[in-house]
């Protein structure tokens, strides 16, 4: 594809964006199935102008003062033409077949007009209603945070201790033209080197992938599953296991002793979880499928009512907006609706009522989102722990080198250099 073409395709899938807005991956994977010329190499350049936008959309409409595609397209290349001083992109504007039409006049003069100063929301390259719930957590250091927010994630591994160790599996991905390095913080944790050209892709084809020696997984969840502190002979409960990526790490550190029932309302992930659980030679879960359901003072779980009061730990990974997944989906900033945010909040409040049901006394709460809303996490605690007066915070026993924590754990890329997650701990008193 020439260069025009390539344009004009980042132009046609954001223009179905913003029509439908959907995850940016199934669109370009859709793009890609419906546009089968296009070679890889293409693919690959439409998919980086596409994410390219949606990191920097705030700053971009406000270059252009309009959200149009194109005329987002046409910020991105100037910017980046302004930093590698080439400045033929405008030739690629030329109308010819599959091109973009030629540029505007009041499109250049927009390009060439004295810069204004960016509003907060667009400086921080979220929707203006986010603004108030960015803030909330981090403060005077909100751009700082979303400026790291805005960068490319890691592709983290956890090293499954019940099979190997972080050795042997970096040399097993090694001998597969696979480099890692440790994680700065997690202990059983291998990141892939950028240069290295490995992906979740290539990983999931090799064979210490295969054999379960190690789980893609974000060095900041293993850290949430860590301080879940789950120890052999433990009951845990495991309250949206989803795709189980935090039950694998919970039964490796206790050792495949003690009991883990992963749950979930979604068939569909929990058959993902069984083989994950065989290839990694996990055998004290079982894995149950359970019913939404909001309790009320006096109601008994249907699901769950022989588990309750039963448990050492239960941990609550709540369906959350996913805002500290932003580096890897920066699309969903821009798909996240109040109501969305609503439903997430009231979800959460419910999942944790049901949860608490379940914690025997002297037993452990562990709440956890990958979001960096204070809405969903603080705010939520609080609301919790203000109706409920049996649980009580506690403080989190992990020593992270550099970084400060408090009763509570908000990790992001500029703190951790981990996705965005949050994590509490509560416990249940004595009778």
């Amino acid at each position: 594809m020439k260069s025009g073409a390539r344009i004009q395709a980042v132009i046609d899938i954001l223009t179905a964006f913003e029509a439908r807005p959907k995850p940016l991956e199934r669109m370009l994977k859709d793009w890609g199935r419906a546009n089968r010329y296009a070679g890889s190499k293409d693919r690959r350049a439409i998919g980086e102008y596409a994410y390219s936008v949606m990191r920097m959309r705030g700053e971009l409409a406000h270059k252009m003062a309009s959200t149009e595609p194109r005329a987002l397209m046409i910020a991105l290349l100037h910017r980046q033409s302004l930093q590698s001083g080439e400045d033929g992109w405008k030739t690629w504007f030329d109308g010819s077949t599959h091109a973009p039409e030629p540029l505007a006049m009041s499109e250049v003069q927009q390009l060439i007009a004295d810069e204004t100063e960016l509003p907060p929301a667009a400086r921080l390259n979220i929707q203006d209603w986010l603004l108030d719930d960015v803030t909330r957590t981090f403060g005077a250091d909100a751009t700082v945070a979303m400026a790291a927010m805005a960068g490319r994630a890691t592709i983290d591994l956890r090293v499954n201790a019940l099979k190997t160790t972080r050795l042997e599996a970096h040399e097993a991905l090694a001998s597969e033209n696979i480099e890692t390095g440790g994680t700065p913080l997690a202990p059983l944790g291998l990141r892939i080197v950028e240069a290295s050209g490995g992906s979740r892709s290539t990983v999931d084809q090799t064979d210490a992938y295969k054999r379960g020696l190690v789980e893609i997984q974000d060095e900041g969840s293993q850290l949430a599953a860590m301080i879940a502190g789950a120890k052999p002979g433990d009951q845990v409960i495991d309250l949206c296991a989803g795709a189980g990526g935090k039950t694998l790490a919970l039964a490796a550190a206790m050792g495949n002793h003690g009991q883990i029932f992963a749950c979930d309302t979604e068939d569909a992930k929990l058959k993902n979880l069984k083989p994950r659980l065989a290839r990694a030679g996990v055998r004290n879960v079982q894995v149950r499928k359970i019913r939404p359901f909001t309790p009320g003072p006096d109601d008994v779980d249907p699901d769950l009512y022989e588990l309750a009061a039963s448990a050492d730990l239960v941990l609550l990974d709540v369906p959350c907006s996913g805002s500290g997944t932003w580096r890897r989906h920066p699309d969903a900033r821009w798909r996240l609706t109040p109501e969305d945010l609503d439903t997430y909040c009231a979800a959460q409040a419910s999942i944790l009522k049901r949860g608490a049901d379940l914690v025997k006394p002297g037993g452990r709460l562990v709440y956890i989102t990958c979001s960096i809303l204070a809405r969903e996490n603080e705010e939520q605690v609080t609301r919790f722990l203000n109706g409920n007066s049996d649980f009580k915070q506690q403080d989190i026993d992990l020593s992270l080198p550099g970084i400060r924590i408090k009763r509570s754990l908000q990790m992001a890329p500029h703190i951790t250099g981990t996705d965005g997650f949050f994590v509490a701990v509560m416990q249940k008193q004595q009778d």
